[in-house]
């Protein structure tokens, strides 16, 4: 019975970063282009080398579950991982948009 709980536990991690990252992923590839490839005139990145580097970035900052992490429920839990990594990339291309319409 534990051994299933700790399976189960590794996948959802393990889905979660690859969420996560798949939509942090496609924030960093169309952000690098509007801003980095002007800036400093490097080549475009796709959105599977943003994914990449999105995941070696999550595995930098790697960290235990704070105390407050640790006693949200299960609810909870499922929204900060489906729901919050679209949410949080949509907002991180919308202000990138508007500051590069602004410039």
């Amino acid at each position: 019975m534990i051994a299933s709980t700790a399976v189960g536990v590794i996948a959802i991690v393990i889905l979660s970063i690859a969420w996560s990252a798949l939509w942090f992923g496609l924030a960093l590839s169309v952000l690098w282009g509007w801003f980095i490839v002007p800036l400093f005139g490097v080549a475009q990145i796709g959105a599977a080398q943003a994914y990449g580097l999105i995941l070696v970035l999550r595995v930098l900052q790697a960290k235990a579950p704070s105390k407050d992490e640790q006693k949200a429920s299960f609810g909870e839990r499922i929204v900060r991982i489906v729901w919050v990594p679209p949410l949080a990339a949509g907002v991180l291309i919308l202000t990138g948009w508007a500051v590069s319409a602004w410039v």
